[in-house]
């Protein structure tokens, strides 16, 4: 007898998705665990196990594309002058942190400005994930099916409304109540350490050992501190805390830079009319980002839509982008 367990990463930035199958009995390190190993951008540099947490939907709220493909397929819609017949929504998971009111009435607002239900966005998105996750693992011929035990990751300083949602969310796009988990995701973190300890911390595995587990995510950073137990289990020593200063945070800052430099209206516009070349802009960052280390000194350089950025100064600004960053 075997049992089969599918996980879906949630993230704020980038959502990803695992499964196993495995005999009843199979220990926790010999299990074997399937993921996507590369989601493509649909450029070289970036080659991913995760892919971005935007959504685009038709009109009738028909699932058209998740992740990379969505940013791309999106842009050629854009291009094409089609952009009224869809919705496109980037970004969207801190509503739920932010908003201290939860209602399964609430709504989010896309790109542009359009809004739809935030449980049918967040409920498609999870379906999405669902979908690209049964077409990849039926290729390794494992099966989705009404026994499959499903997991769905939350942050730990979510309030229970929030996790709530989420769980409403996920029935909506057919995972069962019943088989269904809400993991934490610094408790999924501190497990797998417990299962696979990286070399210089296997003494984290000990009985009595006390750590601080650290969940740095690109919307939330959660800290908290666990202690392994004479039965294997782990204890929370103390209730997680934490706040919505996780990677996006930096990209805020980043886009603030522009802001100072542009104003607001030039930018919206680039994101709006020139969406390939703001995508561009921020996965540059993103890229140069994951570079940097605690030692850096010195300039750090990344690529622009220079051509796009002079036209939008032409057209806002009536002037030269050279004349406005001087």
């Amino acid at each position: 007898m075997s049992i089969n367990l599918a996980a879906i990463d949630f993230g704020t930035t980038y959502s990803g998705y695992a499964f196993s199958e495995s005999p009843l009995k199979t220990k926790l390190p010999e299990v074997q665990i399937l993921s996507n190993q590369s989601w493509n951008a649909g450029i070289r540099e970036a080659i991913s196990l995760k892919t971005p947490t935007c959504l685009l939907l038709t009109k009738d709220k028909e699932i058209v594309a998740f992740g990379y493909e969505a940013e791309n397929q999106y842009t050629d819609i854009v291009l094409d002058g089609q952009q009224d017949d869809y919705y496109f929504f980037y970004r969207f998971k801190m509503n739920l942190h932010n908003n201290k009111d939860i209602a399964m009435g609430m709504v989010l607002e896309d790109v542009r400005g359009n809004a739809l239900p935030a449980i049918d966005v967040f409920s498609l998105s999870i379906q999405a994930l669902k979908n690209h996750m049964k077409g990849v693992i039926e290729i390794k011929n494992v099966m989705l099916d009404e026994n499959t035990r499903w997991v769905l990751t939350v942050p730990a300083i979510w309030t229970d409304s929030a996790k709530l949602f989420m769980r409403k969310a996920a029935g909506m796009a057919g995972i069962p109540e019943d088989k269904l988990t809400l993991a934490l995701e610094p408790e999924a973190a501190s497990v797998f350490c417990q299962t696979f300890p990286s070399a210089g911390s296997t003494d984290i595995v000990n009985i009595g050992s006390k750590y601080i587990v650290v969940d740095l995510g690109g919307g939330t950073v959660d800290i908290t501190a666990h202690e392994k137990l004479p039965d294997g289990s782990l204890k929370e020593l103390c209730k997680a805390s934490g706040n919505d200063c996780g990677g996006t945070s930096v990209d805020k800052q980043f886009i603030q830079v522009f802001v100072d430099i542009f104003g607001q209206e030039l930018l919206d516009k680039m994101k709006v009319d020139f969406p390939e070349d703001y995508l561009g802009l921020v996965r540059s960052f993103e890229n140069v980002k994951r570079t940097l280390k605690p030692d850096k000194t010195g300039l750090v350089n990344i690529t622009i839509p220079n051509t796009i950025l002079d036209k939008l100064c032409q057209s806002e600004l009536n002037d030269n982008i050279q004349n406005v960053v001087a």
